[in-house]
């Protein structure tokens, strides 16, 4: 099988042939390919840097999160990242036909409150 293998420090990362296939032109991206791809990029290759400034959530966890909220299922694929930490953090959303990204800058600069915008004690 046509298939791809990064080793990148610790991490393995594998794309089989049957995804590759969807890089073809006039072919739909496939969840493994974004995957593999964000993986990769999220993934620091400098001897010197223990851990990344920037995570890259599953093409799975955003959509999780919204037809299920954040469940104790999720909430492990997190348990060892303190997003707010983080200088970026990034969402893929699959929207019916194409695929996009939320981008969080700086999370952990998020006002934590329970007033919302509109509300009368809001202050933004």
């Amino acid at each position: 099988e046509n298939s791809l293998k990064d080793n990148i420090k610790t991490n393995s990362v594998v794309i089989h042939g049957m995804d590759l296939a969807t890089l073809k032109p006039q072919q739909c991206l496939n969840d493994a390919v974004l995957n593999f791809w964000f993986k990769w990029l999220g993934t620091s290759r400098s001897p010197d840097d223990g851990t990344s400034h920037v995570h890259i959530c599953s093409t799975y966890f955003l959509a999780g999160v919204l037809n299920d909220g954040y469940s104790s299922r999720l909430q492990k694929w997190l348990k060892n990242v303190n997003v707010f930490e983080k200088k970026l953090v990034v969402f893929p959303v699959h929207l019916g036909h194409h695929w996009s990204v939320v981008a969080v800058l700086n999370p952990g600069l998020i006002k934590k409150t329970t007033a919302r915008w509109g509300h009368e004690n809001y202050t933004g």
